[in-house]
C-alpha cells in the first residue's frame, strides 16, 4: 500500500490496494473511525480525515500516518 498525503488538503491518496477485504482506520487511541470495503473502490482514492495520527490497517499491512 502506498500512502500520499497531500498538504493542505488532509487527504490520503493510497495506490495499489488490495481488491479484497477491508481498509480499517483507527486514531491513535485505537478507536475505529471508518471502515471501507476495497472492493467497491477505484485503485487509488481520496480518504478525507481531520488532523491527527492514524493507523491504516488493509489485511496483514498497517501504517501509520500523521496528517497536519
Amino acid at each position: 500500500i502506498y500512502v500520499l498525503i497531500n498538504n493542505g488538503t488532509s487527504k490520503v491518496e493510497m495506490k495499489d490496494v488490495p481488491k479484497t477485504g477491508q481498509l480499517e482506520v483507527y486514531s491513535i487511541l485505537g478507536v475505529k473511525v471508518r471502515s471501507i470495503n476495497l472492493g467497491s473502490i477505484e485503485s487509488d482514492f481520496d480518504l478525507p480525515l481531520p488532523k491527527g495520527i492514524y493507523i491504516l490497517k488493509a489485511g496483514k499491512v498497517a501504517q501509520k500516518i500523521i496528517i497536519r
